[in-house]
């Protein structure tokens, strides 16, 4: 009974051991199963994830192709369509049409319409799409783990209006005559629309071939837009104008060849369009630059080279250089005082819409003003148009004293750059009023014309006022230089030109050996004669320049005087002549001034003629009187002084006129060459604007 009971026990717990078995085989079984639906779907998630990244990286590439190569395109569109522009500036395309009974000149706009029509531009093999290509070798190193190719194709959709547009415009000058004048500056444009579509192939920058390359493509379509201008600037001269006769201290258009330097010691630039003499006895010693315009000097019996002079040395004995001597092309004095003249009229002296030029090869020389002009813009002290003599070509201006003006809503209005005077003048006194006024007292005959000029102030144009002792007109403004286009950079200042010869010019009287300065402090001055020029005393400046022992004058906080003088003959000689009323003691005579005597005709028709210098009649000096000038000296040549008392001279130079930085108004000039450079054919310029891009579809595809 026993050991049944031992059996059965034995057969139930095998049977439940062999339970377990399964159950743990079944757990096993299903644990390995999860494991392997894990380890499956791990491994599809990683290949899943893994080609997703493949592909947005190759669709990224794309992507920015079509930005790159947007660009690209873009720029190199541009740079083509300016570099076939540049036929433009070299040979711009003009026509014409007729306004009423005037031709005018026009710019023909198809010569742009042609060039962004140009097969060139959109061409496969033309330079836009070409460099546009190469641009994108460099540029595609900037992406990371990508790459892509670009293929572009390129069409024109449109361009606007072609039409002639005028540069050339009728108007009415001030003397209500209808005339044709260029336009300052026309920008003709036209605009052409490019259309554009990109394909962009980007990868995933791994091989071909490889399974895990991944190719994208994105499709771009738009419209470039460019803009093509042309400039086209008025006709100008160029290489007229080089600097004004008053940067050099001593200019000799002729050297007298007989004679040699007179000793001294010489400030500033000195030049000759002749040769130099020197001598051992008359030493010299020049503080600037000397130039001549030919090879060789004398220096005593001898000649040299001027090339073998060493800056800044002493060569020959009592020949001292403190800077350089060397040879130079002749520099030209001017024909006529036209210039002059005509600022009186336009503040300019230049020829302009009302004044036009009648020199056919240069557009900006003056003309001279005619008697019909001036009795149309001058004024007398009782504001009426000047009073003339005969008729036609025999009419001619009555002596007298006139202004620029004109009427502005009933006030009289100084509209013009100084003061005309007919006639000669027996005596001129410059002298300085109240409010820093500058008054001219210009004697003819028995009548004594003033004019006063008080300069503008931060609430007045300032005022001009001429008075002959019957009538008297203010007028308000004062007389301008208007060389400058900038408005802003346009001062008073006062071309008084005289059309005759001046007698007598000095400042005011001396008072007890002193003599008051004659130039205010704001006056800008220039007095042109048309005869001969003779000055009678002191003329110096409310704030000096040069100290009497030619020492420059110092002012706090680096000021510079503005006041400056000039005095200029084309057909004289200037003569000092010291009269004890306006000098100082011993007749002694200072002037500051910027001084030009020319007179090539009478010198060239007569070689012994003794005009177009500067000379001094000393009949009143002593030995001690001193002679000073403190400014500029430029003549056709040297002539002798007359009744010398073996007085002193003292010539210094202003360092304001140093390089032409400061020169007086309306003063000659001269050029740095002969030739005068034109562009009769008007200058052009080219240029693109509003380069802009539109983009209108996009679309992108997997491989």
């Amino acid at each position: 009974m026993k050991k049944t009971h031992q059996q059965k026990y034995k057969r139930r717990n095998s049977s439940e051991q062999g339970m377990a078995l399964v159950a743990a085989m079944m757990c096993l079984l299903l644990c390995t199963g999860l494991g392997m639906a894990v380890l499956f779907n791990a491994t599809g998630e990683a290949a899943l994830s893994g080609g997703f990244r493949r592909n947005e990286q190759a669709f990224y590439a794309a992507d920015a192709g079509l930005g790159i190569t947007r660009m690209a395109l873009r720029n190199a569109l541009n740079e083509a369509i300016l570099s076939n522009a540049t036929s433009v500036g070299t040979s711009p395309s003009y026509g014409s049409r007729t306004s009423g009974t005037y031709t005018l000149v026009t710019y023909q706009r198809t010569q742009l319409g042609n060039i962004l029509q140009s097969s060139s531009l959109l061409s496969q093999d033309g330079s836009p799409i070409m460099n546009a290509k190469s641009a994108l070798a460099t540029r595609n190193t900037a992406l990371t783990n990508a790459g892509f190719t670009a293929d572009i194709q390129l069409s024109l959709e449109s361009i606007t209006d072609t039409s002639e547009i005028d540069v050339q415009r009728v108007t009415t000058n001030i003397f209500n005559v209808n005339v044709v004048e260029d336009i300052p500056s026309v920008t003709a444009s036209v605009t052409g629309r490019y259309r554009y579509t990109i394909t962009a192939t980007g990868n995933n920058a791994v091989s071909e071939g490889n399974p895990n390359r991944a190719i994208a493509r994105a499709v771009e379509t738009g419209v470039i837009s460019v803009t093509l201008n042309a400039t086209i600037e008025k006709p100008s001269a160029s290489g007229q104008f080089d600097r004004a006769f008053s940067q050099y201290g001593t200019f000799f258009h002729r050297f007298n060849q007989g004679s040699v330097l007179a000793a001294g010691t010489f400030q500033g630039k000195v030049h000759t369009n002749d040769r130099f003499r020197f001598s051992s006895s008359q030493p010299v010693t020049f503080q600037g630059a000397v130039t001549q315009v030919s090879s060789t000097f004398d220096h005593n019996s001898g000649t040299y080279n001027v090339s073998s002079v060493s800056p800044n040395s002493t060569p020959k004995s009592g020949l001292t250089f403190n800077s350089s001597y060397s040879k130079v092309d002749t520099l030209p004095l001017p024909s006529n005082v036209y210039a002059q003249k005509l600022a009186v009229l336009n503040s300019t002296g230049r020829a302009d819409v009302n004044f036009p030029s009648t020199d056919s090869s240069d557009p900006t020389a003056p003309p001279d003003p005619t008697v019909a002009q001036m009795k149309v813009l001058l004024r007398s002290a009782s504001n009426a148009a000047p009073p003339t003599t005969g008729s036609g070509s025999s009419e001619t201006i009555n002596t007298g004293v006139y202004v620029p003006a004109t009427t502005v809503s009933g006030t009289p209005t100084l509209n013009g750059g100084g003061i005309y005077v007919k006639g000669n003048v027996d005596e001129m006194t410059l002298s300085k009023g109240s409010n820093g006024a500058q008054v001219y007292a210009i004697k003819q005959g028995s009548t004594t014309t003033t004019v006063t000029i008080t300069p503008p102030t931060s609430t007045s144009a300032g005022t001009t006022v001429i008075t002959n002792g019957t009538n008297t007109t203010t007028f308000q403004g004062v007389p301008l230089d208007r060389t400058n286009p900038i408005a802003s950079e346009q001062k008073p200042a006062v071309a008084l030109f005289v059309d005759g010869s001046i007698s007598k010019l000095h400042g005011p009287a001396a008072s007890s050996g002193v003599v008051p300065s004659a130039i205010a402090k704001d006056t800008a001055l220039t007095i042109i004669s048309t005869g001969d020029i003779t000055m009678t005393g002191n003329i110096t400046y409310e704030e000096p320049v040069v100290n009497l022992d030619g020492s420059a004058v110092t002012y706090a906080n680096n000021y510079v005087p503005k006041n400056v003088f000039g005095i200029f003959t084309n057909t004289g000689k200037i003569t000092w002549t010291p009269n004890s009323t306006y000098t100082t003691s011993n007749a002694s005579m200072t002037v500051d001034v910027a001084m030009v005597a020319f007179n090539e005709a009478a010198i060239n028709a007569g070689a012994g003629a003794t005009t177009g210098g500067w000379t001094t009649d000393c009949a009143s000096c002593n030995s001690s009187t001193i002679i000073t000038l403190r400014g500029s000296r430029t003549v056709s040549t040297g002539i002798p002084n007359v009744n010398s008392k073996g007085q002193k001279a003292n010539r210094y130079f202003d360092p304001r006129f140093a390089n032409g930085n400061l020169a007086p108004p309306f003063f000659p000039v001269t050029r740095l060459n002969n030739t005068v450079t034109t562009s009769n054919t008007r200058s052009v310029f080219t240029s693109t604007s509003e380069v802009m891009t539109q983009s209108n579809t996009w679309q992108r595809t997997y491989n």
